[in-house]
């Protein structure tokens, strides 16, 4: 077989598969409006144009089930009787069904590999809400292939289309039904447009363009293929900038996802690309799997189920967060006066002071707001709460650590050491904290619960902490102490992130720049919850060893203590590597000799089959019997 030979099976292959193209329709109108894309569509490779209508049951008798209005078997005939493209066919269809919705779907699944056509005309008063809720459904959760098409599009020999290049699903429809208009036309022009960030480097750009030149599709006969990188501030306005500078015909893109995580995010209605313009618009979208599918449903339900913000809320929450994000005078005022009552609450080991310095602390606001920025995309408030965070801890350990130099006598105490060994559950508690917080402060109804949340994070006592530690110069309640406020820290902003999520908080979906930003701080606050987890479960697994070695070494030792007329108590266990060192007060009335507390640690070392270390002290017990004197 010659290459020539080749090229023409492949070529005879291609036209085999014949398009069925079902395109609703709701009058004559809109059959005329629609018939020029979607012949030619049909004319590529032949195929089949169906002009469907569907009627709602309830308007209709049981004698006229699936029947074709009169205006549609006209408006169908005027186009057969028409100038048609070689191979295609033109049908009218009516169908009768529960909504305009499961009536297109019916309609399609009875299709063999069907594409459904949609129009999108914002300036046609007659279409009614229900109507565009239908479009809006069957665009969004597609049977098959579907084009959403604004405008109206009218070929005048060969075309000048315009193909947005990204790396959305549906981006190869969209490509493919770029070709297949130029087919149908015998070539034309296909200008690719890159859009990059609006803060793009000179060298990122040329990159993605070069990018997009290497997976460009190859053209068919008698097209061009011309390049364009620009860098926006979101796609949809680099597309209607083009728009309106370079006079195409048709403007191609692909559905784009909206969610927080783009692979399992459901498509929206780009609007903004809908609103009237002089040039065309064609959105491309292509049904998911059907694990996606089923995921989206269940996550519908229980999303739908949740409380939700109104805009004006949002906006409330967001301006609050904002104004409270910024560092002024009355916030390092209140970081000193909280940073030295948690400190005097450490040194004399009071609870009730130490919870009043976690009532005065400002730091919650600034840490929600970095989080509402990592949501909103805004970089800039990322960078003015991030900046009020670091100075604020910056001057709760200076003023701390000359408290603790300044007081005579500092000694370790209950309250600081019960900040110097961080867990799990401290991260399980700041984590509650964090979506308590941002719930409170989106929702003003429930803001008396404020306080509360603030006693429960507890950012501040472990910043006094760390300031005792280094004054007493044990370096590793220091580390501990830091290891507590990075995971408050983290934990906190992580989850008021998650809650502003769920509460609507969104980046705009065609923002380019929000969206990376919002993409690069999830991702930066994930590896941070990751690392903060890694040593939190290694320290909650040492503790947990650590208390099971020192219940064995209680009983063991209760019990040959027991055994030899003593009471063990106060016993302390230390693992420190190759020797348990145990310390213990025995109380008895007999006295302790060496060779009774070597017994005790031989009992202890064969529990442990390990080296043990043993020190005892012996408190007298005398025991006295009074009786009551005689008259």
């Amino acid at each position: 077989m010659t290459e020539t030979d080749a090229d023409e099976q492949a070529e005879n292959s291609d036209q085999d598969v014949r398009i069925e193209l079902v395109v609703p329709v709701g009058s004559a109108t809109a059959v005329r409006r629609s018939a020029p894309l979607a012949l030619q569509l049909a004319a590529a490779r032949g195929g089949r144009v169906t002009f469907l209508t569907v009627r709602p049951l309830r308007y209709e008798r049981a004698g006229h089930l699936d029947a074709v209005p009169v205006w549609l078997d006209d408006a169908v005939d005027e186009l057969r009787g028409g100038e048609l493209p070689e191979g295609v066919e033109v049908d009218a269809a009516g169908r009768l069904a529960q909504s305009v919705v499961g009536g297109i779907v019916a309609v399609a699944r009875e299709r063999e590999r069907p594409t459904l056509l949609l129009r999108w005309d914002a300036s046609d008063a007659s279409t009614s809400r229900a109507e565009r809720d239908a479009l809006r459904d069957l665009f969004t959760q597609p049977p098959c292939t579907v084009l959403l098409s604004r405008g109206d599009y009218e070929p005048r020999g060969a075309p000048r289309l315009l193909l947005e290049v990204d790396s959305e699903p549906s981006s190869e429809a969209a490509r493919e039904t770029a070709l297949t208009l130029l087919a149908a036309n015998g070539g034309g022009t296909l200008r690719l447009l890159v859009v990059a960030a609006a803060d793009a480097s000179d060298e990122r750009l040329e990159a993605a363009i070069e990018e997009a030149r290497a997976q460009a599709p190859e053209l068919p006969r008698g097209a061009e293929l011309l390049i364009r990188g620009v860098r926006a501030r979101s796609r949809g306005a680099a597309i209607l900038a083009e728009l309106a500078e370079e006079g195409d015909d048709l403007a191609i893109t692909a559905a784009r996802r909206e969610g927080v995580i783009r692979a399992l995010a459901r498509v929206a209605v780009p609007t903004r690309l809908l609103e009237p313009a002089p040039t065309p618009v064609l959105i491309v979208n292509r049904p998911e799997s059907r694990p996606l599918t089923v995921f989206h449903g269940v996550w519908g339900r229980i999303y739908g189920s949740l409380p939700k913000l109104s805009e004006a809320d949002k906006v409330a929450a967001y301006m609050q967060l904002r104004r409270s994000s910024r560092a002024d005078t009355d916030y390092y005022v209140l970081m000193v006066l909280a940073a030295a009552v948690a400190a005097l609450g450490l040194a004399i080991d009071s609870a009730a002071v130490v919870i009043g310095a976690m009532l005065i602390a400002p730091l919650m606001s600034p840490i929600a707001a970095v989080a509402l920025g990592v949501v909103q995309g805004d970089a800039r408030l990322i960078g003015i709460a991030s900046r009020s965070v670091a100075s604020g801890t910056l001057l709760a350990v200076t003023t701390a650590l000359i408290l603790a130099w300044l007081i005579p006598g500092v000694e370790p105490t209950g309250e600081f050491e019960a900040r110097t060994e961080p867990g799990v559950l401290d991260l399980l508690v700041a984590l509650g904290s964090g979506i308590a917080a941002a719930y409170a402060i989106s929702r003003p109804d429930v803001s008396a619960a404020l306080p509360g949340v603030a006693v429960a994070a507890a950012l501040v006592p472990p910043l006094s902490a760390v300031a005792m530690a280094v004054a007493l110069g044990s370096w590793s309640d220091a580390g501990g102490a830091s290891l507590l406020f990075g995971t408050n820290l983290v934990a906190i902003a992580a989850a008021s992130a998650l809650t502003f999520l769920w509460l609507g908080f969104r980046p705009a979906a065609d923002r380019v720049g929000r969206q990376a930003v919002f993409g690069r701080g999830a991702l930066g606050l994930l590896v941070l919850l990751v690392v903060i987890t890694v040593p939190l479960g290694w320290l909650t697994w040492r503790a947990a060893e650590q208390d099971e070695l020192a219940g064995r070494v209680r009983d063991v030792l209760s019990s040959a203590a027991e055994e030899r007329g003593y009471e063990a108590f106060d016993v302390t266990v230390s693992d420190g590597g190759e020797t348990v060192e145990v310390s213990a007060r025995l109380a008895g009335s007999a006295s302790l000799d060496e060779a009774t507390a070597r017994e005790l640690g031989d009992a202890i070392t064969e529990e442990l089959r390990r080296p043990v270390s043993v020190r005892f002290e012996l408190v007298d017990v005398i025991d006295l019997e009074a009786t009551p004197e005689g008259p």
